[in-house]
């Protein structure tokens, strides 16, 4: 009589553990895709505002992009010209506007100036903007007086005074 030999099972550990890797590789893969799907729109967005900085204002070079909305919308392209001087450009709907960054206030300065009037605030975010037509250092921080605040104040960017601070509520601010 013939014996029978026994076959290992189709999915053994060894497949298993193929399986598994080949399962996350996909999974991964397709958030990756999912993404860039999302970000598209906003990408798309920025390129479109970086051309109109590059065209109406000589910017060679982009070092940082910042999308700032207020009343209106604003990209505040960082980087330099031709001749590599430091810009910022201001992109909004209407057009490009250029401004050396050395006739600005310099933002480490504004950040001392900041911290030696409130010593007790923790600078979140310190960036370029635009508020009511104006260019501006937008200050964005937090201070523990009884319950956690966070505050938007907004800064001349030519001149560093001080033009608005906004107090969000302590529920939205959390």
């Amino acid at each position: 009589m013939r014996a029978r030999t026994r076959r290992p099972g189709f999915m053994t550990p060894r497949r298993w553990t193929v399986l598994g890797i080949l399962a996350l590789v996909l999974i991964l893969l397709l958030l990756n895709l999912y993404m860039q799907w999302v970000q598209s729109g906003y990408r798309q967005e920025e390129q479109a505002a970086e051309r109109t900085a590059k065209a109406e204002t000589g910017l060679a070079e982009v070092t940082k992009a910042d999308k700032f909305v207020w009343e209106e919308t604003a990209w505040v392209f960082q980087g330099t010209d031709q001749a590599g001087e430091r810009l910022f450009v201001w992109v909004t709907g209407k057009g490009a506007e250029a401004v050396k960054a050395d006739d600005g206030y310099p933002r480490a300065q504004l950040k001392a100036d900041v911290l030696r009037e409130l010593p007790d605030a923790k600078l979140i975010r310190i960036r370029p903007g635009l508020v009511d037509g104006k260019k501006v250092w937008e200050v964005y921080y937090s201070r523990e007086l009884n319950v956690k605040r966070h505050y938007y104040a907004f800064y001349g960017f030519e001149d560093g005074r001080n033009i608005v601070t906004y107090t969000l509520p302590v529920r939205t601010s959390g």
